[in-house]
């Protein structure tokens, strides 16, 4: 099942609610931002320890909405956390 659209505004909102932390990036030009999680929300074995974000988007399109609710549980939160945070 989808969940509801949403843009790279609500998805940085969101990730900043739930303690994520931009990394700085060397390029300002950049199109993508690094955030990493929380302390005590590491990803599973395997998985990066980071989440990639692209910026400066209105609406994502439902399968990256998707994908980022998706990576976002990987970090041990609950999609009623996430959906309640967008």
């Amino acid at each position: 099942m989808s969940c509801k659209a949403f843009g790279s505004k609500e998805l940085l909102e969101c990730l900043l609610s739930l303690g994520f932390t931009p990394k700085d990036t060397n390029s300002r030009n950049s199109s993508h931002v690094k955030y990493l999680p929380p302390t005590g929300h590491q990803p599973p074995v395997g998985m990066r320890p980071y989440m990639m974000v692209q910026l400066g988007r209105k609406c994502y399109d439902g399968q990256d909405c998707d994908r980022y609710v998706s990576q976002i549980k990987k970090f041990s939160f609950t999609k009623k956390q996430i959906e309640e945070c967008l």
